[in-house]
């Protein structure tokens, strides 16, 4: 059976409403996915640290950075994902990094693992079809042989951005990306590759941009899911956007009705 390697997320205290958006992001994927975090090392900075502490506990490790270089900390909102994801690597050798809204939706297996078995690799996203954005970094696998001596500079330097950063350095454009095989796909896939192929929808194990506070529930739906038979949790004002979109729809429909 092949080897599980570790999972690792980012949490960094920035502006109060980015903090606060990203603290109930958290809190709803605890719920949603509470066996999958405990296999995570979360790495976050001492301000972020101190105010989830009741919530450490859910997680396999919390790596806290009490001395973030200033050049790092002058951009936490990105310059932090690669800092930490190259401390990941430094540490444990190949790792899987993972953002918060994503959707753990059957057991992690051999197959699962399997594909996590080389670097880089990265989610297909595809509405990355335009510009210099090819590789998706909500979840990604990267080790210690990735490029960093290329990624980090332009991570820091010209981008602030991780998945402009690691398309560029890897000299990529949306068909050698295809050809590679560095998509993540069907096992991790985006919320855009299933709205391009809601047939496949049973093959994923994590799907990443979806969360129970962004209108997962509707979109899971139009992909084809039973959100209830899936076992998703969403929050009372997710499930009421739901309801009360379907009813906006319903009454739309009743009004083109009548004016036919």
């Amino acid at each position: 059976m092949s080897q599980a390697i570790p999972l690792v997320t980012c949490m960094f205290y920035g502006s109060e409403a980015g903090f606060r958006s990203a603290f109930q992001e958290m809190k709803w994927t605890l719920k949603q996915n509470p066996d999958f975090w405990k296999q995570v090392i979360l790495y976050i900075d001492v301000e972020g640290s101190r105010r989830i502490e009741k919530y450490k506990s859910c997680f396999r490790q919390v790596v806290v950075d009490h001395d973030l270089p200033d050049y790092v900390a002058a951009d936490k909102k990105w310059n932090c994902k690669g800092y930490w994801a190259k401390q990941a690597v430094e540490t444990y050798g190949r790792v899987m990094q993972c953002d918060f809204d994503i959707w753990v939706r059957k057991p992690l297996d051999e197959a699962f693992w399997n594909a996590l078995s080389f670097a880089p690799r990265f989610l297909d996203i595809t509405t990355y079809t335009k510009g210099e954005k090819i590789v998706g970094c909500g979840c990604y696998v990267i080790d210690e042989k990735c490029d960093w001596d290329r990624f980090l500079p332009l991570m820091y330097e010209k981008w602030k951005h991780d998945e402009l950063a690691w398309s560029e350095a890897l000299s990529l454009d949306r068909e050698t990306f295809l050809k590679s095989n560095m998509p993540l796909a069907p096992y991790l896939v985006d919320r855009s590759w299933l709205f391009d192929f809601p047939e496949r929808r049973d093959e994923p194990y994590i799907v990443h941009g979806i969360s129970g506070l962004d209108n997962g529930i509707g979109r899971l739906k139009t992909i084809g899911y039973d959100v209830k038979e899936e076992g998703f949790y969403a929050s009372l004002p997710d499930w009421i956007r739901w309801e009360s979109g379907k009813l906006y729809r319903k009454g739309k429909r009743l009004l083109k009705g009548l004016r036919l």
